[in-house]
């Protein structure tokens, strides 16, 4: 049985947090990331955040095992995803 990330936050850590999950401006994938870590460290398990934001288990169990490792810098961009690279000066003839 796996056990998920254990998530402890500073006063800092949690104010950033909670000014980006209740943000007008920033992307919804960054609001909602935020969501699942300040709801991790409220002692919330992977599957009653999953159901409580409507998102999958491994995805709350993905963005908690970021963060938890690496802070908030994990959790604020995608990882790079495979396929063939962009050919810039093809896409910049188009344009």
């Amino acid at each position: 049985m796996r056990i998920a990330s254990v998530i402890g936050l500073s006063d800092e850590q949690r104010t950033r947090l909670l000014k980006v999950a209740r943000s007008q401006t920033a992307s919804v994938r960054l609001t909602r990331r935020c969501g699942i870590v300040l709801l991790a460290a409220d002692g919330y398990d992977n599957h009653t955040i999953a159901e409580m934001l409507d998102v999958g288990r491994i995805q709350v169990g993905r963005w908690r095992k970021r963060f938890a490792e690496a802070g908030f810098s994990a959790i604020e961009t995608d990882l790079p995803r495979g396929g063939r690279p962009t050919d810039r000066a093809k896409e910049a003839q188009i344009v």
